[in-house]
């Protein structure tokens, strides 16, 4: 199984009037090493200066340009919240993809002077661009993008006595990863109450049952896998967490309108490598 690069510091050089673009499915964090550059996005365009970090979000439009006048070098990184289903909360993760279309352009600004710039152009000096400690400090780096807009997605005050304050706080502690794969009757122990109280209080949070959701996340993980690795798509049913293949096509057809096979197909034909291009 072959994913996508992500946590990892990578360096290019782009010369002078060439263009590169990446196409991440995540999000990505470029820094302007040395030279001057341009973000460029159809009829707009912002220069860039020395030691300046551009975020864009998934999906976003990510090309910059080297001017004329000499070479640029781009140190960037992409982090894929799909691949930290593990680590972040269901809260977090819509969180998350709903900052992917806050702006029109999808697309951030640091100066120089910012501290996360600062911080990362400490960790571009870094020996080894892979190590474990790197690679956290990149993810730590990136979840503090966000520190202000998620610090609103913490659960109640830990002393919530009544159901409805329990059940938002344990939804927004619990890892997306285990809300999808435990059964409505493991949930409702960890939350002590019946399983029919708990589908009543999540349904009337989120205005769906929790079974619908817990099989749209199932759904997402496997659409993930299908478009960034080469696994089996029987194995990445059972990823999934469906045993039946016949079942898994059928639910991801009824879902996203294609077959899985159809999806990694179409998937493939959009992925791209990042490149630096003469224009």
């Amino acid at each position: 199984m072959t994913f996508d690069r992500q946590l990892v510091l990578q360096e290019i050089t782009v010369p002078p009037s060439s263009e590169w673009a990446t196409h991440s499915p995540g999000w990505t964090l470029v820094r302007l090493g040395h030279g001057v550059g341009y973000w460029r996005q159809r009829n707009s365009a912002r220069e860039l200066g020395p030691a300046q970090v551009v975020v864009f979000a998934q999906r976003a439009d990510a090309t910059i340009r080297a001017s004329q006048l000499g070479p640029v070098k781009l140190q960037f990184f992409s982090v894929q919240p799909e691949l930290l289903r593990g680590i972040l909360t269901w809260p977090e993760q819509n969180y998350l993809n709903s900052a992917s279309v806050q702006s029109p352009s999808g697309v951030r600004f640091l100066p120089a002077t910012s501290p996360l710039s600062q911080r990362f152009a400490r960790l571009c000096e870094e020996p080894c661009a892979t190590s474990l400690s790197l690679r956290c400090q990149l993810l730590q780096l990136w979840v503090d993008l966000f520190a202000v807009e998620l610090g609103g997605t913490e659960g109640e005050p830990a002393k919530c006595t009544d159901a409805k304050g329990r059940f938002r706080q344990f939804i927004n502690q619990i890892p997306e990863a285990e809300l999808q794969d435990r059964s409505i009757d493991e949930l409702a122990r960890l939350l002590r109450c019946s399983p029919r109280h708990l589908s009543r209080l999540f349904h009337e949070e989120f205005g769906v049952p929790l079974r619908a959701k817990q099989t749209e996340l199932r759904l997402l993980k496997a659409r993930q896998l299908l478009a960034d690795s080469n696994a089996k798509v029987i194995n990445v049913a059972l990823d999934s967490g469906y045993r039946h293949l016949g079942l898994f096509n059928s639910m991801f057809k009824k879902h996203f309108g294609m077959t899985p096979t159809e999806w990694r197909r179409l998937s493939v034909k959009k992925s791209r490598p990042q490149r630096a291009v003469r224009i």
